[in-house]
């Protein structure tokens, strides 16, 4: 299986499902400005905020999911889609230069550079970061995502990640953890919480 596949929320199971509606309301609240989704998929929150928003810039390293968000995009006028490295965005944006970084869906978890993409997030984020990733504690609801949709993986119950090729490490974290990013990013944690019992998200705003 691929990613773009793998994206196909019409095969996800409920819990997921509802961490999408619970998102939703998530996203548009805290959504201004110029907005940068850093691992943008299939383009699932085009919709959403590009019409509430000055501008939504979507980057994802993935070829074959671009194409199919340019086709979400076509009715808006304000939104580009690049395929760009997270780990390198402060030399194609410059710093400071969306108001809004969203990274949702476990991306940062399931990076390999994770800290690495976090100071860039940093430097091009002017205002404010809304992060969401897997909880620590969910591991049987995690899993059911990988059954639902027939992913092979392997799971380290120590550390609570789960392995597959289609994802790699899909690493999980505490709200303790949401603070020490907050320190990576040198901005202030504002607001956490959890969405449908199952992934946790901080706002951070600059200092």
């Amino acid at each position: 299986m691929e990613i773009n596949d793998a994206l196909d929320t019409n095969s996800w199971p409920v819990e997921f499902r509802q961490y999408l509606q619970e998102e939703t309301s998530l996203v548009q609240r805290v959504s201004s400005g110029k907005v940068l989704d850093v691992g943008c998929g299939k383009g699932r929150l085009i919709h959403l905020i590009a019409d509430k928003v000055e501008s939504y810039t979507g980057i994802d390293v993935n070829e074959k999911v671009l194409v199919e968000a340019k086709k979400v995009a076509e009715p808006y006028s304000n939104v580009d889609l690049i395929k760009q490295d997270a780990r390198d965005m402060v030399s194609l944006f410059g710093e400071k230069s969306f108001e809004t970084v969203l990274c949702l869906f476990n991306t940062i978890g399931s990076m390999p550079d994770s800290q690495k993409v976090l100071e860039q997030i940093s430097r091009v984020s002017g205002k404010k970061v809304l992060i969401t990733l897997a909880a620590k504690g969910k591991l049987n609801r995690r899993i059911k995502y990988y059954q639902a949709l027939g992913i092979e993986y392997y799971v380290n119950y120590e550390t609570e990640t789960i392995t597959s090729q289609v994802w790699g490490d899909s690493r999980a974290y505490s709200f303790a953890d949401l603070e020490e990013i907050a320190k990576l990013l040198n901005f202030k944690l504002t607001e956490k919480g959890i969405i449908a019992d199952l992934m946790i998200y901080g706002i951070f705003e600059r200092y």
